[in-house]
């Protein structure tokens, strides 16, 4: 599969094409910015880890050229009324007020179940502007119906509509497959019930607790498809963001999520890249938690993935920067020097592996590349404030002084990264870096070595490692 034109159609859901943005809080220095690419807020961040995934596994069912949908029983356009359109006016009236009486009630459901839901799932041409949609709209009407929503933050018509909202993403993303375009609808209605709120009584946001279950249901499922899957974990991402993981779930929740980090390779049918992007949504959904998992294992799956060679560089060093953002507790029995040298052997392997890569393709080394490495392992160990990450955890240990002699090498590399704005190493740099990461190297404590990543494919084609 040609995974580059498969980037094209994901514009039709909103979504920028390019690399994944890393987490906020890498200390927003320009630096940062620059090696994650141009900001994004938090929710396109979201959708563009799902659609990334989805873009490569389902790029033919996505293109213009889209082969038609399974045999099943396909979904059959409903005839619009051409009056709804213009009653968008009366149904902010009674969103504002609060409550729906009887006589508006016919109008309400009707605006929403028979035109702008059925924009959601077919284009309508005959519509004009403002009015007219397509595919390409679909994170447009998203947007449009959460504006509806904000209206009413507590009556009975905010309610009801969310009610009405949740019904018909389940229906639209569970049901029967559309004649074209069937994993782009479905996985926008799915996106839909993950963005869906409740307000407390200071009307502060929250996710509404209702559609959890389907959404953590799709994730887990055998039988739920990896567009769907993904699409889902988009929403179960903002939960845990929001603390609003349901405690009668959250075990359900950090199993199927560790499962999946530690499965390193895809299971029948799924891409390798998909695959790979969905472990590492899991890794940011399980520090957003911040609990260190049954007898530990949150922690051992992002350290094991963490140290895994055949994982993309980039996506090795978010998970490493997901292990300094669990909540460990102090008077944890986790070995807290040994999993900082684990980030530290991280940080060296990906160091490693693109300067050895840029020697083989007789290329420079990105400069970007090795400051993602070392700038995350610096978080992972100390945090943006330098107190936090897992030094937060030691509490005056033994631990404390390693991981701060461990920092004061890092934060060497980093300076001495940053000295240049280019995007590559000179000579002159790399000698400098390639004696500090030895220094580096030799203060941690040696561990069983791994399978060294492949470099002989960038010395082919004289191109940087894939990140």
């Amino acid at each position: 599969m040609d995974v580059g034109n498969s980037i094209k159609p994901m514009r039709r859901l909103g979504l920028r094409a390019g690399k994944v943005a890393f987490h906020q809080g890498l200390g927003g220095s320009k630096r940062v910015n620059s090696l994650t690419g141009p900001g994004t807020s938090r929710n396109e961040r979201f959708c563009t880890i799902c659609m990334l995934a989805l873009a490569i596994a389902f790029a033919s069912s996505l293109s213009m050229g889209a082969a038609p949908a399974p045999k099943a029983a396909a979904r059959v356009a409903k005839p619009i009324d051409m009056e709804l359109p213009g009653k968008s006016n009366d149904i902010k009236g009674i969103l504002r007020a609060g409550k729906i009486d009887p006589a508006d009630q016919e109008l309400f459901d009707n605006y929403f179940n028979n035109f702008l839901f059925e924009q959601f799932t077919n284009p309508w041409p005959q519509l004009r502007a403002p009015h007219r949609y397509s595919l390409d709209d679909l994170p447009r009407l998203r947007k449009d119906l959460r504006n509806y929503l904000l209206l009413d933050k507590s009556g009975t018509a905010y309610v009801h509509l969310n009610d009405l909202v949740l019904t018909k993403c389940k229906d639209i993303a569970f049901g029967a497959p559309y004649p074209s375009h069937d994993a782009a609808i479905k996985v926008n209605a799915m996106l839909m019930m993950g963005e869906l709120n409740e307000f407390d009584q200071s009307g502060k946001p929250k996710p509404w607790a209702k559609p959890f279950p389907y959404l953590l249901g799709t994730m887990t499922s055998p039988k739920s498809k990896d567009h769907l899957k993904a699409a889902a974990m988009v929403g179960i991402e903002r939960y845990a963001a929001a603390g609003a993981v349901p405690a009668d779930s959250a075990k359900k929740v950090i199993d199927a999520l560790v499962a999946l980090i530690n499965q390193a390779d895809p299971p029948a049918g799924r891409d390798a890249e998909v695959h790979q992007f969905m472990r590492r949504n899991a890794g940011q959904i399980l520090a957003h938690i911040g609990n260190p998992g049954p007898e530990n294992s949150v922690v051992k799956a992002l350290e094991k993935a963490a140290a895994d060679p055949k994982m993309r560089p980039t996506l090795r060093c978010e998970m490493a920067l997901f292990i300094g953002q669990l909540k460990i507790p102090p008077a944890t029995k986790i070995d807290l020097q040994k999993l900082a040298n684990a980030v530290g052997h991280e940080a060296v392997d990906v160091c490693k592996q693109e300067l050895d890569s840029a020697k083989a393709a007789n290329r420079p080394p990105s400069r970007r590349i090795l400051l993602l490495a070392l700038l995350t392992a610096k978080e992972a160990l100390v945090g943006g404030d330098s107190k936090s990450g897992l030094t937060a955890a030691t509490a005056g240990a033994p631990a404390q002084k390693f991981i701060g002699n461990l920092y004061g090498k890092v934060k060497a590399m980093q300076t001495e990264c940053e000295s240049s704005d280019t995007d590559t190493l000179v000579d002159a740099e790399v000698t400098e870096i390639n004696a500090k990461l030895a220094d580096l190297e030799s203060s941690l404590v040696a561990q069983a070595p791994a399978q060294a990543a492949p470099v002989a494919a960038a010395a082919a084609g004289k191109q940087a490692v894939k990140q």
